[in-house]
């Protein structure tokens, strides 16, 4: 019996969350919002502390920092071209498959 009302219980959490998304689509996206949210606020005091896996040692964080700061930012321009490029590249392929 009790398998029966895990699974019950279950289904009803899995309805009541239809329903209340139904009443208000929006507070679900803002429950999720606040839970990232609060994730990244830990995620930034444990990188501090440097308690955080994958934390860098402290003679690497300096190199890091330079590598982050050398990679080149494309424009809009340059963005839109890329992907127009591509497109017409993809369309070009798909015309002479045919």
């Amino acid at each position: 019996m009790s398998f029966a009302s895990y699974i019950d219980g279950i289904t009803m959490k899995i309805a009541a969350f239809f329903v209340s998304l139904s009443r208000n689509p929006i507070a679900p996206i803002l429950r999720k919002m606040e839970e990232l949210r609060e994730e990244k606020v830990v995620r930034e005091t444990r990188m501090k502390e440097g308690r955080e896996e994958g934390a860098l040692p402290a003679a690497l964080k300096p190199e890091a920092e330079m590598v982050a700061r050398e990679l080149p930012k494309l424009s809009l321009g340059a963005c839109i071209f890329l992907i127009l490029l591509f497109l017409a590249l993809y369309m070009l392929l798909y015309l002479l498959s045919k």
